[in-house]
């Protein structure tokens, strides 16, 4: 099994929830997912900002910033659709978590990194789900 690790959002401080998500990618699709990804975006980014890509942001492409700017909305939302679509037609899993910011910073988990709260909570969602894979 892959973890591809997708995103945290209010670990900035600044909102009073955190949460975490995951996408479960089993062995054997995790090329054929990163593929095809990569080349919805790739299609997508203007040609002068290709350099300016290091690492894709859900947000910015749903907003239109980063290297996004001045991506009309109906080419961004269809390559939403797109990342989506193959989530979908494989199945996949995509585990999350929220908590209140207060209590997380409290918990054993609230003093590492955001990634690595994400990872722990994505092995116990998964092993809950189908331990017998594990």
């Amino acid at each position: 099994m892959h973890l591809a690790y997708l995103d945290e959002t209010g670990t900035d401080g600044h909102s009073p929830i955190v949460m975490f998500g995951a996408l479960v990618v089993p062995v054997g699709k995790f090329g054929q997912l990163s593929t095809l990804h990569s080349a919805a975006i790739q299609q997508i980014i203007p040609a002068g900002k290709v350099d300016e890509f290091t690492e894709f942001h859900a947000c910015e492409l749903y907003k239109g910033t980063g290297v996004f700017e001045g991506v009309e909305e109906a080419k961004r939302f269809t390559a939403i659709h797109v990342l989506l679509a193959a989530v979908q037609m494989d199945n996949l899993p995509f585990i999350y978590a929220a908590a209140d910011r207060k209590k997380f910073d409290s918990s054993p988990f609230g003093s590492g990194k955001p990634l690595l709260s994400a990872y722990h909570m994505c092995i116990l969602a998964r092993i809950i789900r189908e331990p017998e894979e594990i």
